[in-house]
């Protein structure tokens, strides 16, 4: 244990660390059920939580020498940054400091001579391993440009052939390590950061984007194989739930539960709002399938209704009351147990739509007994007027003849005997109507025999 660090305090009740076979340590909260690889915050010492919210991480580089890298300015260091002793909470220095050089382009990492014991640094573990400084770039001491280098680590970067090869392995990384689709870049990195595979990607930004795709790819399988499982489910749910014809349309989940509790398919999810929403689903089903049956029956019963009102000889004036028992006392209605599902209301709209069509008979009836009947006396009273110009025309009908000189004449015509009864103009009517056309006829010559003697007639004076 470090000597600038205080000790750890007790894990919180509800985390517990516990160790794989290899010996890594892992964390597992009894109550929210959560695994993971980072240490909880509620675990951490003061000296933890204040080494994670400053930039300087501590690496080892080959040979089992301590680096500090930071994370924001990308500067490293031999020599322990004070942000670093005042997090570890650290008091004074090194007793021979050494100025430290950023990292630069053209340089390497500062030289120094300080070197803290190994019991000090056993403490600062890689808990935080964020990316370190790349480790095929030198280190020197000093700015001299022809001094030799401190070391030349030896990388272990992997070589691919192709960036999409190189991706590849990095995503089997990611899934050997457990990389789950709601961890952040930060978490992913203090997994991952120590295996030669993190490596794949040259590249920071491409090796970033590599990981938020793989989130993205995991949250839709995710959602895939959430989507599936439930699809199985909801069958396999359905399924159980036939085999309990005494569940139907209106019974309700307390209900239902004491009689499926003790199937399979029942406790194969813990979830019990899931087991609510299936039943659910499937009553909102059986419901549907009753409404329809329902409605296919009820028509099934006003079609048979329509077929049978014909039969009862009901009058287009007949009223609901009258009509009402003898719909009711019909037999075929009392025996077929499909009438059943019909109201009074039902009835009574579907004696109302046959008096409506009685009674759009019955007027077209009478409409067309009112033309036909209109045809006939007009038929007859051309046939009478014809009757009788046949006698003007034989001169028995002249100016001066009388009715009663014709009736004798066509009396037992039968012309005259259709024209007995019928509305409009009579036979006698129609008589006087030649009478007046002959007189008419007289009338102009007459009136010219009378102008021809007026004018050679003297006047008396």
């Amino acid at each position: 244990m470090s000597g600038f660090a205080p000790p750890f305090p007790q894990p919180a009740s509800a985390w517990q660390e516990h160790k794989t076979p290899e010996g890594r340590a892992y964390y597992y909260n009894n109550v929210t059920k959560v695994t993971q690889w980072t240490k909880p915050e509620e675990m951490m010492s003061s000296a933890e939580r204040a080494l994670q919210s400053q930039p300087w991480k501590e690496y080892t580089a080959e040979g089992g020498r301590k680096y500090w890298y930071n994370t924001e300015t990308q500067q490293s260091s031999w020599e322990m940054p004070e942000a670093f002793k005042k997090a570890l909470g650290s008091t004074g220095g090194p007793s021979n400091p050494v100025p430290q050089t950023p990292y630069s382009q053209g340089g390497g990492y500062p030289a120094t001579g300080h070197d803290y014991s190994r019991d000090s640094r056993d403490s600062r573990d890689s808990r935080d391993t964020r990316e370190p400084y790349p480790e095929s770039r030198q280190i020197s001491y000093g700015n001299d440009s022809k001094a030799q280098p401190a070391f030349v680590p030896a990388t272990n970067d992997p070589e691919y052939s192709s960036q999409e090869e190189a991706e590849a392995a990095f995503v089997k990384l990611l899934k050997r390590s457990g990389v789950q689709s709601d961890w952040n870049w930060e978490q992913t990195i203090r997994v991952i950061a120590k295996d030669p595979q993190f490596r794949a990607i040259r590249d920071p930004k491409e090796r970033r984007e590599a990981f938020e795709k793989y989130c993205q790819d995991m949250i839709l399988q995710d959602k895939e194989r959430a989507k599936e499982r439930l699809t199985k489910l909801r069958a396999d749910f359905e399924t159980m739930l036939k085999r309990h014809p005494e569940i139907t349309h209106y019974t309700r989940w307390k209900t239902a539960r004491p009689m499926i509790e003790g199937e399979t398919i029942f406790r194969s999810t813990d979830d019990e709002d899931e087991r609510r929403q299936l039943f659910e689903e499937y009553i909102v089903g059986l419901k549907k399938a009753h409404k329809e049956q329902q409605a296919s029956q009820k028509k099934s019963a006003m079609d048979g209704l329509i077929e049978l009102l014909p039969k009862l000889n009901l009058e287009a004036y007949t009223r609901w009351a009258d009509a009402r028992d003898i719909i009711s006392s019909t037999p075929t209605l009392q025996e077929n147990e499909k009438y059943q599902a019909l109201s009074q209301f039902d009835i009574l709209t579907a004696f109302q739509n046959h008096m409506k069509g009685l009674e759009r008979a019955f007027i077209e009836n009478k409409q067309e007994e009112k033309s036909r009947k209109f045809r006939q006396e007009r038929t007859a009273r051309d046939a009478f007027k014809s009757l009788l110009n046949s006698l003007r025309e034989d001169g028995k009908i002249n100016a001066g003849t009388k009715w009663s000189q014709i009736v004798p004449l066509i009396e037992n015509d039968e012309r005259y005997l259709n024209m007995a009864g019928q509305a409009g103009s009579t036979p006698q009517e129609l008589f006087w109507d030649v009478v007046e056309e002959e007189e008419r006829s007289l009338r102009g010559p007459k009136n010219d025999v009378l102008d021809v003697i007026e004018v050679r007639l003297p006047r008396k004076t």
